[in-house]
């Protein structure tokens, strides 16, 4: 019975230091992952590879692999913009009046919003939720809306 005993005793004991042994153990230092090898035998650490999601806020690492989270749809395309077309737009007041008299501030027009001059060279960078204005002067020397997208 007493060799039974150590000899249990000392099995366990091997199994938990070979279990400890690197490659054995499911603890990774921070910024690694354990992957599994191939064949058993327990894993390896691994770096955890860069975060393939654009954009990037909407990744999280799962413990294995990266997740993609699909970011809400932009509310700016859902929109027919063109009622805007006409509209004289007061960059010094900060509104836009409409022809038939209403008189908006830009910025409850939508948001993000940008208002570029016809003519004028401008960044051109895409943001599919921002609203792009473009203006020229009428006859009146007003500024009028003369194109809308989102982009």
């Amino acid at each position: 019975m007493y060799n039974l005993l150590t000899k249990l005793t000392l099995l366990t004991v091997l199994g938990l230091v070979s279990a400890t042994e690197p490659g054995y153990s499911h603890q990774c230092p921070p910024g690694e992952y354990c992957k599994p090898k191939p064949y058993g035998g327990g894993c390896e650490c691994c770096p955890i590879p860069p975060n393939p999601c654009y954009p990037p806020e909407s990744g999280f690492w799962d413990g294995q692999k990266w997740c993609c989270t699909k970011p809400p749809e932009p509310i700016c395309p859902t929109i027919n913009w063109n009622f805007l077309i006409g509209a004289e737009v007061d960059q010094a007041a900060g509104t836009i009046r409409f022809p038939d008299g209403r008189v908006v501030p830009i910025n409850s027009v939508h948001q993000p919003i940008r208002i570029i001059i016809k003519g004028q060279p401008y960044d051109k960078s895409l943001n599919r939720e921002r609203l792009n204005i473009e203006i020229e002067r009428n006859y009146k020397g007003c500024w009028v809306i003369c194109k809308v997208w989102c982009g």
